[in-house]
């Protein structure tokens, strides 16, 4: 893991390509998150779809330098799950197709080595390669 501390937010987009899928340009084959997704709701999950349990989001999160104090990441986690679960910043991010999830440090510290282990896994199954 990186030399960090975890705060305590996320966003979890749905992606993009709404007006292309609403123009017929582009066929939407569902959503890879592993439940419907509030500006798309038409659009059903691929683990709804024969593809059990399969998820792929991306996520962003808050991170402070190691040896930050936790009386600081204490204040910056509860300041950030303010602002996200507020009316404004929650319709701004809908808007742009990303869900709010405001979470613990700890949460978000599982959250990260959860997703390490999965995507390493995947990635030594498919055998990738650095190059």
């Amino acid at each position: 893991m990186p030399s960090c501390r975890p705060g305590a937010g996320g966003l979890h987009g749905a992606g993009h390509r709404d007006g292309q899928v609403r123009a017929g340009k582009l066929k939407a084959l569902g959503v890879t998150s592993l439940g419907r997704v509030g500006a798309l709701p038409e659009f059903a999950p691929l683990a709804e779809q024969g593809y059990a349990g399969f998820e792929a989001i991306s996520w962003q999160a808050m991170l402070a330098p190691a040896g930050t104090p936790p009386a600081i990441i204490q204040r910056l986690s509860t300041e950030l799950v303010r602002i996200i679960r507020s009316d404004e910043v929650r319709g701004k991010m809908l808007n742009q197709y990303f869900s709010a999830a405001a979470t613990t440090p700890d949460a978000l510290a599982a959250l990260m080595q959860s997703e390490s282990r999965r995507w390493g896994q995947m990635i030594k199954a498919a055998g990738v390669q650095p190059e």
